[in-house]
């Protein structure tokens, strides 16, 4: 497949230059990102609720690479990226799961604006400020631009609205470029309920009761023997947001 460049840009209520300027970054991310903890097993938050939009931003921005989806570098071996072509990036969401939380998609070219002139506190098209994000960046692909680009979801017949992080700024790109996808939720992410865990430090074959809030209803595991437990093995139904309790006992410390 031969790979275009981005066509002319589009005029946009967030347009910006399409050359190199100078940035600063002052943003207000650290007063209105709030961090999500998705998988309390892992330390760090893998989301961050934006409370100026209303929706939930995925703290890795890379999170595409290592999967089927994303686009493969033939320069490097095919090693696998942080793009995807844009027909892949939307199959990717449509089935990822970050948490156990599905419902993922691309920024409008709003939302991102706002993160990256607000949140960030950008003032020119060029990344400076990262924010408490992984793995923001630019990955140039083949043809050493297209990789520079972050795809949002706005769609315009055959081309998407793109943004460029290193002066570009807001263009539009055939779907069969390699462009970083940034998933995005809507609304504040609920971390799922605890009702899987582990107990290391349980010297003695130990008992899991867990109890669903909403529904009442309730399980119990005895002599559990091994390092991790998952209520979900001894029938517990609950489903992101349910107040789930887990009490351990029989153990010795």
């Amino acid at each position: 497949m031969v790979r275009l460049r981005p066509t002319a840009a589009l005029c946009l209520a967030l347009a910006g230059t399409l050359h190199p300027v100078l940035a600063s970054a002052a943003g207000d991310w650290l007063t209105t990102l709030e961090g999500i903890d998705l998988e309390p097993e892992k330390p760090g938050f893998e989301a961050f609720y934006d409370t100026r939009l209303g929706i939930t931003w995925l703290a890795d921005v890379g999170a595409v690479q290592g999967t089927r989806y994303a686009w493969t570098d033939p320069s490097h071996g095919h090693v696998s990226t942080p793009l995807a072509e844009f027909d892949n990036a939307q199959r990717w969401l449509a089935r990822a799961r970050f948490g156990d939380v599905g419902g993922w998609r691309l920024p409008s070219p709003a939302e991102f604006g706002s993160m990256f002139f607000q949140t960030l506190g950008h003032s020119g098209n060029v990344l400076q400020e990262r924010g408490p994000f992984m793995n923001l960046g630019s990955y140039p692909a083949d043809d050493d631009s297209t990789g520079r680009y972050v795809w949002t979801s706005e769609v315009w017949g055959p081309i998407i609205t793109t943004f460029g992080m290193e002066g570009y700024g807001w263009n539009t790109a055939l779907s069969g470029n390699p462009m970083i996808p940034w998933p995005v939720h809507d609304g504040r992410v609920q971390p799922p309920p605890r009702v899987a865990g582990r107990a290391d430090w349980a010297q003695l074959p130990y008992a899991v009761r867990c109890r669903n809030g909403r529904t009442g209803q309730e399980v119990t595991m005895e002599q559990v023997v091994r390092p991790s437990y998952d209520c979900r093995r001894a029938g517990l139904q609950a489903i992101s947001g349910d107040p789930v309790s887990v009490t351990i006992t029989g153990t010795l410390r």
